[in-house]
């Protein structure tokens, strides 16, 4: 039986409870009105009577006290299920972050940028699935994916999933409509890899004197298909389900972004970041 199903059956049985205990208090107050004024017979007969007359009142106790023992049962059955939803609430976000925080895509995350990657991946737990233990179930939450389900099923029915397909012919202003209905908290992560390679990918080619602006701004876009979809996949394999969303985009993306200088581009961010951390930092008194 479900914890709901326990409260709803424990508040009945409350309030049965409080009804019988009224009855029985409200029959036994009866009985001395009507008995008033009473003369304890401490004898056979005298007990005899006693059961005699209080018969009602002992029927509506004993139904009072099995009402009891059923709300009390119920009660504890309640906490034994809330302490077990508590305990799989916590299992599974542990599980969540130690799988997620050093998959691909948060490794590509960390090799590009600076941010916290354990305090990203419990804040996708939360956004993805639920805040609290109240509400939990193993699943992603209905709003989510609903939501990865549209952008997933954007890109399958568009050219992006064709087999060798180049993506440079695929108009930008479709590219911007499937990123409008993609998950805001992956767009962020994803956008915060572009801001720090994009300025590199530039650099390069007009080192190398090629003009790929346009296929740098259509990179923006893709990137963030590319990765948002390659999460997805990670979700749904978490979640027991180890199948691939795309057939041909990933490897259309792959072919793109190597003209696009992407891995140069990348080598140079991780250099630029690892010398950041090697720079010493000032001492005390030491003006910087």
């Amino acid at each position: 039986m479900n914890k709901k199903k326990i409260n709803s059956l424990a508040k009945i049985f409350k309030w049965i409870t409080v009804f019988l205990f009224v009855c029985f208090i409200g029959s036994v107050i009866i009985i001395f009105i009507d008995l008033f004024p009473i003369y304890p017979l401490i004898t056979r007969l005298g007990l005899t009577n006693f059961f005699n007359y209080f018969d009602p009142s002992i029927k509506i106790g004993a139904f009072f006290t099995g009402a009891l023992a059923i709300l009390i049962t119920l009660e504890r059955m309640y906490q034994t299920s809330e302490n077990y939803q508590l305990n799989n609430y916590f299992k599974h976000k542990e599980e969540f972050i130690k799988e997620f925080k050093d998959n691909r895509f948060f490794q590509e995350i960390s090799a590009l940028t600076d941010r916290d990657i354990e305090f990203e991946v419990r804040n996708l737990y939360n956004k993805f699935y639920y805040k609290s233990p109240n509400n939990f179930t193993p699943y992603l939450n209905k709003e989510t994916k609903d939501q990865f389900e549209n952008f997933i099923k954007s890109v399958k029915e568009s050219s992006l999933d064709k087999i060798d397909y180049d993506l440079f012919q695929f108009p930008k202003e479709d590219l911007i409509k499937i990123s409008e209905i993609n998950h805001w908290e992956l767009k962020s992560l994803v956008n915060s890899m572009n801001s720090r390679v994009i300025p590199s990918m530039r650099s390069i080619a007009k080192n190398n004197g090629d003009n790929i602006a346009d296929r740098i701004n259509k990179f923006v876009y893709l990137n963030e298909i590319f990765w948002s979809g390659l999460f997805y996949e990670f979700l749904l394999l978490f979640n027991g389900a180890n199948k691939h969303i795309w057939n041909n985009f990933p490897i259309n993306f792959i072919n793109y972004r190597e003209i696009c200088f992407y891995d140069d581009a990348k080598l140079r961010v991780k250099e630029s970041l690892h010398n950041q951390q090697l720079k010493p930092t000032a001492s005390v008194g030491q003006s910087i």
